[in-house]
């Protein structure tokens, strides 16, 4: 490892950009660097590493981390080119991807829990079908599917035809989406036990219920999504159990949109909520949020901010939030995302990529070490999974 160095933003964009220039995977850029934040809060990056792709393929993106560091992806021929996507794991930073298989023509990686052999889930299916399904996969049993199309959950009225994985807790429960119809019929958010109990959630909202997703889980079963019940206009975030439910509403009028994508132990919730950003124009802008039950919902996005939008993906223990922030499109190019780490008294802080600030970034999961799992452009111009090391400096 090179000497610790402490540099200003603008110098870590520098370095970070020559050091990514290498072939893929480029090596780490294990400086430690020094982000300045607003409150007298700091970010220092321990490292960023470029997980690489699978033989053939140029993009690549990391979606979640555990506690031990293992990591779950996936691998493709390029950003448009789900035809030949592999789910992937990677033992840690510096591991090579693992290639997961396919139950088709495609699959991707999107959770794993923090067993010591950690269980991973997400999605398969054939090039040219409508039809998705959700895989459990596991060393012992390769890629499995989670078999439920044909089948109805407990508290719906409508057969599952097509079906996503999104997360697993540490006790096997998984969470994801079920569609009536492969094409397009009534999307609901599920919960599956692991001895099989298939569950529509969230289950105290069905009576009234149109549509839905669930995108992560706790140890506990706490779960966690957005659901549209007859009382609102729009999809809206939630924190469930099989016994309860909360309507974590919006940061607008209360009717506007809002989805949840990540809780930790403690059962804080982060995701982006709709907030007016120019109050009496009625402009709504999506805005990262974190909930918890005794503060409700925190806007995390930078204050005076109209242009930008911004997503929180994932909380690790320590209050640490993750997420990106996306620029509108100009007149030729798609939004521009930007990773970012939030909390523990820093504000909303941009990380640097594996090129510095060249191109695109998100960032979609943390663990309690600060280690950081997300996707950003190198500069050749291609789009690998990455993983970085962060901590927060107080004053």
């Amino acid at each position: 490892m090179r000497s610790p160095y402490i540099a200003p933003l603008g110098m870590l964009l520098l370095c970070a950009c020559a050091d990514a220039s290498m072939e893929a995977p480029t090596a780490p850029i294990d400086q430690v660097a020094f982000a300045p934040g607003t409150g007298g809060y700091s970010l220092i990056i321990d490292a960023i590493h470029d997980l690489g792709t699978l033989p053939g393929h140029a993009w690549s993106e990391a979606h979640d981390i555990n506690q031990s560091g293992y990591i779950v992806g996936t691998s493709q021929f390029g950003a448009d080119k789900k035809y030949g996507a592999r789910a992937v794991r990677w033992t840690g930073p510096l591991g090579a991807p693992l290639n997961l298989g396919a139950l088709g023509t495609w699959s991707e990686g999107w959770g794993l829990n923090d067993q010591s052999i950690p269980l991973i889930v997400g999605n398969t299916g054939t090039d040219g079908s409508a039809v998705t399904r959700g895989f459990r996969w596991s060393p012992a049993t390769g890629m499995v599917d989670l078999g439920l199309i044909g089948l109805t959950a407990i508290g719906s009225s409508h057969v599952t035809a097509s079906f996503t994985a999104r997360a697993v807790s540490s006790t096997g429960q998984v969470v994801g989406s079920a569609d009536s119809s492969p094409d397009g019929g009534v999307l609901g958010g599920y919960l599956l036990q692991p001895w099989g109990a298939y569950y529509a959630v969230p289950a105290t909202c069905l009576t009234a219920y149109l549509f839905g997703t669930a995108t992560d889980v706790n140890a506990a079963g706490a779960h966690v999504g957005r659901v549209k019940c007859d009382m609102t206009w729009h999809e809206q975030a939630f924190v469930a159990t099989l016994t309860s439910f909360t309507n974590l509403g919006d940061m607008a009028d209360g009717v506007s949109a809002s989805e949840a994508l990540g809780i930790n132990a403690a059962g804080a919730v982060v995701g982006w909520a709709h907030t007016f950003v120019l109050p009496g124009t009625g402009i709504l802008r999506s805005h990262a949020f974190r909930w918890t039950a005794a503060g409700g919902m925190k806007d995390l996005h930078p204050a005076g901010d109209t242009i930008s939008e911004s997503a929180a993906e994932d909380i690790n223990g320590n209050g640490l939030s993750v997420g990106y922030r996306t620029w509108p499109a100009g007149k030729t190019a798609v939004p521009i995302n930007k990773a970012f780490v939030h909390g523990q008294g820093l504000a909303m802080t941009l990380l640097p990529g594996l090129c510095g600030d060249k191109g695109r970034s998100k960032a979609y999961a943390v663990n309690d070490n600060g280690w950081i799992a997300g996707g950003s452009t190198t500069c050749s111009g291609q789009y690998h999974a990455t993983v970085w090391r962060v901590r927060v400096v107080p004053p």
